[in-house]
């Protein structure tokens, strides 16, 4: 389909469209089934920024073909390598302020405690409700309080955080 808009491939992370034309394009979608699966990560993004969460995913799961797997809340809780893209799978992050990266069935971060940093991330589609973030670890941490997991409604700021080093809520 990015095909037929004569938006060169190479060039399809620039394109910018208005959200009403961005919807109408999605409802095609379903009838001619000609988005490649590899621009699913591209399409649910626009859908995201332009705040339709609900059909982000939609589309996001028919393109990534896990329809029947997502949304009952984390997807891939095993940080499995995936063919399904962000922002509904996890995303990683390196850069100065460290790095993770899935390993062996977890997650792996090296955080060097220069600047906050997301290193890992997803966007979740969740009903209202109560919820428990519960999360094992191992090795050695620069302080109790230098890795933590937080928890928002976008576009809302934080509504919950956890420290990694810490228990309980």
């Amino acid at each position: 389909m990015l095909e037929t808009l004569d938006i060169p491939r190479d060039d399809r992370q620039e394109l910018v469209v208005p959200a009403e034309a961005l919807r109408q394009f999605v409802a095609q979608l379903f009838v001619q089934k000609s988005v490649f699966a590899a621009d699913a990560d591209i399409i649910a993004a626009r859908l995201v920024e332009a705040g339709d969460y609900r059909r982000a995913h939609r589309v996001w799961a028919r393109l990534s073909g896990v329809a029947g797997e997502s949304g009952k809340g984390l997807f891939n809780p095993g940080f499995n390598p995936l063919p399904a893209p962000p922002p509904f799978n996890w995303s990683f992050a390196s850069g100065s302020s460290g790095v993770a990266e899935p390993s062996r069935g977890g997650l792996r971060v090296l955080y060097y405690g220069r600047e906050d940093a997301v290193l890992a991330s997803q966007l979740m589609m969740l009903e209202p409700g109560r919820y428990r973030l519960t999360m094992r670890i191992s090795g050695a941490s620069p302080s109790a309080d230098s890795l933590s997991w937080s928890i928002r409604c976008v576009p809302s700021p934080v509504v919950g955080e956890k420290n990694a080093g810490r228990t309980g809520a």
